[in-house]
């Protein structure tokens, strides 16, 4: 009875879990959606504003937007598979960029984002020209 409940409670975590995840990525990419963004977003923006007001003059914020152009032709000539095998290796080449502290999410369906903060020093944002 105990080996039940505790495999009750692990399912019911790992449920609880992944209703998380779906609540705040893109199901299709699996990036972080605009809900997360907003919320991501504004954390930071909260933590660069008491940098400068506490005079730390060398935090810095940057965005990155990046909308596909054109983005109907390859679903309308090649198909919607092909388009959205297009958009997971889009989501696919920001993982790794992501994983150093700066925060990828799908905005829209052809529209993604790239947000950082970090301290000031020669080069801060040379990321993104990946």
């Amino acid at each position: 009875m105990v080996t039940d409940i505790a495999g009750i409670a692990m399912e019911r975590a790992e449920a609880e879990r992944r209703i998380q995840f779906m609540a705040h990525h893109d199901p299709l990419t699996g990036l972080p959606n605009r809900s997360l963004f907003w919320s991501q977003f504004g954390d930071l923006l909260r933590e660069a504003e008491a940098a400068a007001t506490g005079g730390d003059r060398q935090q810095k914020l940057a965005v990155a937007y990046v909308d596909l152009d054109n983005f109907k032709q390859i679903n309308d000539t090649l198909g919607h598979a092909a388009g959205d095998q297009v958009l997971k290796t889009l989501a696919s080449r920001m993982r790794p960029v992501s994983a150093r502290r700066i925060f990828s999410c799908a905005l829209a369906a052809t529209s993604l984002l790239w947000f950082w903060s970090r301290k000031g020093r020669p080069g801060w944002i040379a990321p993104a020209n990946r």
